[in-house]
Formats: structure tokens, C-alpha cells, sequence
């Protein structure tokens, strides 16, 4: 019996082994970022602001429909006024909207973009953490986003994620401030099947509770 119940312990733990290595390699996603000069990515993507606000700090906007929804929350740097709808953040103060975090609450994304004005040609930072990965895109490194232009509106930037990741949060940032971020989007995700590795280690469990089972009969 002692033998029996070694064997089965050892054959558990290569099966779990396998896939636990399996599903680590799944997760080791990648991320594409890109720039247009589109206004739009499309209706289902538009990110539109809960109503009117003035002087927040923290606001909500809905994702494909203009709702009072709370897909997403928004925090700020500083004071911001905004529209509503798919609509534009404004600064209140100046060179305080330095930073924008947007977590969804809601919903699950793949993809996300947007435009604006800064208010000094800088560096731009977009920090991007999902399910199984942190992300970081800096301008100041990697010419990608050329982003030069003071007090004008820049071409929609923005990055989409490989089939699996979802975003938990970004966070955009430029030291010298934004005058303004609008017309922000997010790609709702891709349906996605179970990972393989997740099949094999609960079909390997099933067949070693059966094979329990004959041992203790």
C-alpha cells in the first residue's frame, strides 16, 4: 500500500509540474503598440465619460454605449474638467495633469488608445499592467510615439495585447503635463478558449482520483 501511494504521489507532482510550466509559457504574452492618424478605432471601443465634471480628481466612463455604466474609473494628477460622452479631460490647473490612470471595473480589455495636447513637446510614459504582465513604453527610449508637438493634438497612440492578456490597469504620464487626453478607447477581448495546460492538469487529476480509487479497492 506504502509503495502504491508513493507512486501516486510522484506522478502527481510531475503532472502538476508539467502544468504549471506548461501554463507559464502560455502566459509569456507579447504587446503591439502602434499610431494613427484615425479618429476612431470604432463604436464598440469608445470610451464615454459619466456625464459633465468639474474640478475631480476621479471620474467613470462606460465602454461602447454612452451610459452611466462604471466600466472604467479614472484617476488624475491634478484638478481636470471634462465633457460628456466620448468627450476630452481637460487640465484646470497649469502643468498639473501630469498623470491619468484609467482601471477598468468592468469588462475585460485587450486594447487600448487615445489622443491629446502636452503642454511642452516631452516624454511620454505609458505603464500597462494586466492579468500576467507589466508593461512599460518610454518615448524618451524608443522612437515609436514621436510625440513633439506642444499645444497641438497628437495621432491616436495606443497598444493591443495577444489573445489572453487583459488590462487591469494604465497609466499614461508626461512630466510637464497634458493640456488635455481625449477621445480614449479600450478593445473589449477576445473570446478565449481554456488553456491547454489547464485541460491536461484537470483531466490528469480526474484519472488519478480514478486510479486512487483501484488502489483502495
Amino acid at each position: 500500500m506504502k509503495t502504491n501511494q508513493r507512486k501516486f504521489r510522484r506522478i502527481f507532482s510531475s503532472l502538476a509540474a508539467t502544468a504549471i510550466f506548461a501554463m507559464t509559457v502560455s502566459a509569456q504574452a507579447s504587446i503591439h503598440y502602434f499610431t494613427t492618424n484615425s479618429d476612431d478605432q470604432g463604436n464598440d471601443t469608445k470610451m464615454y465619460i459619466n456625464g459633465t465634471n468639474s474640478n475631480v480628481n476621479t471620474f467613470f466612463g462606460s465602454v461602447g454605449t454612452n451610459s452611466t455604466a462604471q466600466d472604467i474609473k479614472i484617476d488624475t494628477s491634478g484638478s481636470v474638467s471634462t465633457g460628456n460622452g466620448w468627450a476630452t479631460v481637460n487640465q484646470v490647473g497649469e502643468n498639473d495633469l501630469t498623470q491619468l490612470t484609467f482601471t477598468p471595473l468592468a469588462g475585460s480589455y485587450e486594447g487600448f488608445s487615445f489622443r491629446g495636447q502636452l503642454a511642452k513637446g516631452s516624454d511620454l510614459t505609458v505603464t500597462i499592467n494586466t492579468i500576467t504582465n507589466a508593461y512599460t513604453y518610454d518615448s524618451a527610449s524608443d522612437s515609436l510615439f514621436e510625440i513633439d508637438k506642444t499645444n497641438k493634438t497628437f495621432s491616436r497612440i495606443g497598444f493591443t495585447l495577444d489573445p489572453g492578456e487583459w488590462i487591469t490597469s494604465v497609466t499614461i504620464a508626461n512630466a510637464d503635463g497634458f493640456n488635455s487626453v481625449k477621445q480614449v478607447e479600450f478593445t473589449p477581448a477576445s473570446t478565449v478558449p481554456i488553456p491547454a495546460a489547464a485541460w491536461l492538469l484537470g483531466s490528469g487529476i480526474m484519472g488519478l482520483v480514478g486510479i486512487r480509487r483501484r488502489m483502495n479497492n
